[in-house]
């Protein structure tokens, strides 16, 4: 209890700390073994997994998925609400993603995709597709990898490098993330590759949307 106390100390909840951590470990963890308890039922739920760097294109298949029935989850917004929980600034990308970490840290790393499919299975939804994995536990089902326009790649590093450099000239403790951008730019690059290797299906945005398009909806008459 101390180790995890100490983990969410280092983010300076609006709560207090003992309490925060009581909520998380009482709350979370009996929605974990509702998870495990779950069990065949789990079965049921049809899951289908879209990964992709922020450029490639994979937030155009919502539509397609919803107008397919599916139960549309993002792992961004899960995060989102965790964080709300935790008494941050949902809003606040760096917050999402702290606590995102050390939420997964505490529960593992497949601890979303659990909440997901619990969430749809007792919602009655029997097909479920999750949006924006970021680790190869997360990548789940039928694995849909979206490639990212060689033309996009470089407007894609430049984005998220100056969405780095922004965040330290409102913040100066966060000087450090444009210190470690590359690093941090090779690993994500790294796990988005594994990930893209257990992919089932894999869509090409080298083209027009409406091609893409097109791609899309050869892929769910497969995953149907």
């Amino acid at each position: 209890m101390q180790d995890l106390s100490n983990r969410v100390a280092r983010f300076e909840p609006t709560l207090s700390t003992v309490c925060i951590t009581e909520y998380l470990t009482d709350h979370f963890g009996r929605v974990v073994d509702r998870v495990q308890r779950l069990g065949p039922q789990m079965n049921g739920v049809n899951v289908v997994t879209v990964a992709g760097h922020q450029l490639s294109w994979k937030d155009a298949l919502r539509p397609v998925f919803a107008a397919h029935n599916y139960h549309l989850i993002t792992f961004s917004d899960m995060a989102r609400d965790i964080a709300t929980a935790w008494g941050k600034d949902r809003n606040n990308n760096q917050d999402k993603i702290d606590v995102g970490i050390s939420f997964k840290e505490m529960f593992g790393d497949d601890i979303l995709v659990r909440l997901a499919i619990l969430k749809s299975a007792e919602t009655g939804y029997t097909k479920l597709v999750l949006f924006g994995p970021r680790r190869p536990k997360e990548a789940v089902g039928n694995v849909i990898f979206v490639t990212l326009n060689p033309d996009d790649s470089a407007r894609d590093y430049e984005m998220r490098r100056r969405r780095a450099e922004a965040r330290a000239l409102l913040d100066s403790s966060r000087s450090g993330d444009v210190e470690s951008f590359q690093s941090r730019e090779e690993q994500e690059h790294a796990l988005l590759e594994e990930i893209r290797n257990f992919a089932t299906i894999t869509l090409q945005n080298d083209s027009t949307m409406e091609a893409f398009l097109v791609q899309a909806e050869r892929m769910i008459a497969v995953l149907d």
